[in-house]
């Protein structure tokens, strides 16, 4: 299209989720023109500076749950859709949704000693004789703090222990007497509770 100022372009379809302006190299344009997105307008302001022709790109979504996926490519969605979709052109993407992932604690073991070097999944050598009871003390994680990362309490007395972190290393010191969660400086929220 070769636009100018004060021109407006009826895109022939409303409410849309996105609007580009290119210019004759594909370089996109962000300045020079309006967007009004419900009635699917774009209203050129300054083409001054745009290599012509231009191209206007625009695209149509709706968000819904797919509650049924056949292999022939039919979909069953919770609701009705609010656009028609041609065949040719359409994506179907998806999305997890944050609520459908939770931190958790996976493996929870006790060994009598560590070389403070191997990381495993379960104990090696004697296991302690005392253990932590996690039915009825579990390790509280949450989303905003968790990593995934093997932690290791190493006692340095009959009550006081180190907090240390297979990648993180050294992170802090408790003792058996007081609830310890390490604050993960990337969120400002304990990695655990413990």
């Amino acid at each position: 299209l070769n636009v100018s100022n004060g021109q407006t372009i009826n895109l022939a379809r409303t409410r849309l989720s996105r609007v580009a302006v290119r210019d004759a190299a594909g370089k996109r344009i962000d300045t020079g023109y309006t967007v009004d997105l419900e009635a699917g307008l774009v209203t050129f302001t300054d083409v001054s500076g745009m290599a012509m022709p231009v191209s206007v790109e625009d695209r149509i979504e709706d968000m819904a749950v797919a509650t049924d996926v056949q292999i022939s490519g039919q979909i069953t969605f919770n609701r009705p859709l609010t656009h028609d979709y041609p065949a040719a052109g359409t994506y179907v993407s998806s999305a997890l949704e944050a609520g459908d992932r939770h931190a958790r604690v996976s493996l929870v073991f006790d060994q009598n000693t560590w070389d403070k070097a191997t990381w495993a999944d379960a104990p090696t050598g004697a296991v302690a004789v005392a253990s932590y009871d996690t039915a009825n003390a579990p390790i509280e994680v949450t989303n905003a703090g968790a990593t995934t990362e093997r932690w290791a309490l190493e006692f340095t007395s009959n009550s006081a222990f180190r907090v240390i972190g297979e990648h993180v290393g050294i992170i802090a010191t408790g003792d058996i007497n007081t609830d310890c969660a390490p604050v993960n400086p990337a969120s400002g929220t304990p990695y655990f509770k413990i």
